[in-house]
């Protein structure tokens, strides 16, 4: 199950803790593709989706603004979130 694996490599040390910069986009990447793979479960995983989606967004590599504008783009419901999150801040 794709879930299990980036649930698995999240919880790996060196990845949670961005020691590298590789490390760091690995992180972030994982992040981002878990969401994307949770939204697609439907309405019942759209609040941990949406979790999940917005801590890839702390974690950031680039602009975080135009990452949510391209999830959206992509037909990501939760990129207009996550968007709004970056933008509002904490």
């Amino acid at each position: 199950m794709p879930q299990a694996a980036l649930r698995a490599l999240l919880d790996d040390p060196a990845v949670d803790g961005c020691a590298t910069d590789q490390l760091h986009r690995i992180k972030f990447l994982s992040l981002r593709n878990l969401a994307e793979l949770l939204a697609r479960r439907g309405v019942e995983a759209a609040p941990e989706a949406l979790a999940v989606y917005c801590q890839a967004t702390q974690v950031g590599v680039g602009d975080r603004t135009a990452l949510g504008e391209r999830e959206t783009d992509g037909g990501c419901w939760f990129g207009v979130a996550a968007v709004t999150c970056t933008q509002r801040g904490p």
